[in-house]
């Protein structure tokens, strides 16, 4: 438990020190002095980010799979690399609601109004992402989780049943046995 915990904190690390590194270096060297173009250079770092994991990713599929420390090593680096991928997008649709939401939306003044303007564009968000979520994602975790409570019955059976048998066993042992039966030739 403890090692998988330590890979976690060890990817998100990773990913963490990635983004900032990268946004540290976008901004120093190639939109210096153009802070105007804040969403602009989120996005184009978004896009280098991803290019950059899929071109990853793909190299460490050619990784033989015969080793389990290659098995280990392709999971934490897709898994980092997502992160940073995620992380990246995450940033470009904050830093554009941000910016909506400090411009005119609807014909109303943003500017006394920006928590009105980001609540509005959360249920925005809701309502678009809740089809999906109710139609694909909770039937596809509903059967995951049917499937993992299956097997984990199959076990507790196979259990039960490996139980049932050793401690007949074990009865048959104990018991004693009657002596044979003799016959006299009576």
């Amino acid at each position: 438990a403890f090692l998988e915990f330590a890979k976690a904190t060890g990817v998100m690390c990773m990913a963490w020190s990635l983004l900032i590194w990268g946004e540290w270096e976008y901004e120093e060297n190639f939109f210096k002095g153009h802070s105007h173009l804040g969403l602009f250079a989120r996005v184009v770092f978004a896009i280098t980010v991803t290019v950059a994991a899929v071109a990853i990713v793909g190299l460490l599929s050619f990784i033989p799979q015969a080793q389990e420390q290659s098995k280990g090593l392709v999971s934490v680096l897709g898994m980092g690399f997502g992160l940073v991928v995620g992380f990246a997008w995450e940033e470009v649709m904050d830093e554009a609601i941000e910016n909506a939401a400090e411009d005119q939306i609807f014909g109303v003044e943003a500017e006394d109004n920006v928590v009105y303007a980001k609540m509005m564009f959360a249920v925005i968000a809701a309502l678009c992402l809740l089809p999906v979520y109710i139609n694909r994602i909770m039937p596809q975790a509903k059967l995951i989780e049917e499937e993992e409570s299956e097997s984990e019955y199959e076990e507790d059976d196979e259990e039960l049943a490996s139980a049932k048998d050793t401690s007949l066993t074990v009865a048959q042992k104990e018991q004693p046995q009657p002596p044979a039966l003799q016959q006299d030739g009576q």
